[in-house]
């Protein structure tokens, strides 16, 4: 899911992620980093990061764990 969204939405657009599992949220960054497309992604340090800087899925900023796109 996190993925899919990823690479759908413009380069302009942020996604920061969250997963209790730090190599997880770390891989997930350096795959789509490789893409070269889509939205920004950042690793929050924190649930409550990632949801204070999520503004909902019709802004520049989405909060999502990365594992759903794993699962």
């Amino acid at each position: 899911m996190a993925r899919n969204l990823q690479a759908k939405l413009p380069s302009t657009d942020t996604i920061r992620v969250y997963d209790i599992n730090t190599a997880s949220a770390e891989k997930f960054v350096t795959e789509t980093k490789a893409l070269s497309a889509g939205a920004a992604v950042e690793i929050a340090t924190s649930v409550r990061e990632a949801a204070e800087n999520s503004v909902g899925l019709h802004s520049s900023c989405y909060a999502l764990r990365p594992t759903t796109a794993f699962i």
